[in-house]
């Protein structure tokens, strides 16, 4: 929880909370999809590959796309270090946690809808 504000996730009609923001959704929604948790690096592996696809969905709804001279080659990089990072325990950069461009990714590739909420506590 941060600022009081806790993230949840709906899936199949359920209210799932998360334990805490930005990278949780990777350890979370690939069990949603797949029914294993360990399959976060093939997701994430499949949102860079829409990213390659469609580079304005990188550039409008991830915070690194929106800054000026980001490039989704810069972006896969970033992502590779904090898949490193993050086996080994570590805190991974703001700038690669999920955000909605991944949400619009995976809703595309998967073809499911995603809706995302906020909860004051």
């Amino acid at each position: 929880m941060v600022g009081g504000i806790t993230g949840s996730l709906l899936f199949r009609g359920r209210r799932i909370r998360n334990k805490g923001p930005g990278a949780t959704p990777w350890m979370d929604l690939p069990n949603y999809i797949t029914g294993m948790t360990s399959s976060y690096i093939d997701i994430i592996e499949d949102c860079l590959q829409v990213f390659e696809n469609l580079p304005q969905l990188f550039l409008l709804r991830t915070t690194l796309g929106g800054r000026s001279g980001s490039s989704v080659s810069a972006y896969k990089n970033l992502i590779a270090q904090s898949i490193v990072q993050a086996t080994r325990s570590l805190a991974v950069t703001r700038d690669a946690w999920a955000e909605d461009g991944h949400f619009a990714a995976i809703s595309l590739l998967y073809d499911i809808a995603i809706f995302m909420y906020s909860c004051h506590e």
